[in-house]
């Protein structure tokens, strides 16, 4: 009878077996899934980060394309008291056959004695929200068109968020915003333009 009974318990698992085992599979367990979630939130970032700065670059275009439209002696930049640069340039366009400075943008009208206007300008700022915009300005300085081409520039803390700066033939103009769901990420990005001159 005590060799039956030796031998049931020889071929199960123990109570406090069962429990170590349990213990030893909840806590890998657990770190796999820490792990699993700290990779999905490193790659959220950084898919943030790369859209943020495709967009941030894409939107800009339409800076440097003016930049390159125009001559040096058609643009004015100015800093605003928070450090930012104020930017204001005129386009070439045609005027009853004449090529003339002012603004040229389709959205203005439904033929070209509309999208042509001498003398108006486009002024880059950033805003009182920390964007910025690029604005179609008439002769009276009213805002005819505005586009949002970045948010989240900074704006305060000693550095501004955008600088234009003529450096011999070329145009810099730098960007940084800050990024992220805590605002610690800040994103630089610097171009180089140069005019038509």
């Amino acid at each position: 009878m005590n060799s039956s009974r030796h031998a049931s318990r020889g071929s199960g698992f123990t109570l406090v077996e069962l429990s170590i085992s349990t213990v030893i599979l909840a806590v890998v367990g657990y770190a796999v899934s820490v792990a699993v979630k700290m990779g999905h939130d490193s790659n959220s970032t950084v898919m943030e980060v790369a859209s943020d700065s495709r967009a941030e670059r894409k939107s800009i275009s339409a800076l440097i394309d003016d930049i390159r439209m125009t001559s040096n002696a058609q643009i004015t930049v100015t800093t605003a008291p928070d450090g930012n640069s104020q930017l204001q340039l005129k386009q070439p366009i045609d005027v009853a056959a004449a090529q003339v400075w002012g603004v040229r943008d389709r959205r203005l009208g439904n033929d070209e004695t509309a999208w042509n206007q001498l003398d108006w300008t486009v002024r880059y700022l950033v805003d009182g929200n920390s964007r910025l915009v690029r604005r179609v300005v008439d002769l009276n300085g009213a805002t005819r068109l505005e586009d949002v081409l970045g948010d989240d520039l900074l704006d305060t803390g000693g550095t501004p968020g955008f600088r234009v700066a003529q450096s011999g033939d070329v145009w810099q103009v730098h960007l940084a915003t800050r990024r992220g769901s805590h605002g610690g990420v800040i994103t630089e990005n610097d171009f180089h333009v140069r005019t038509r001159n």
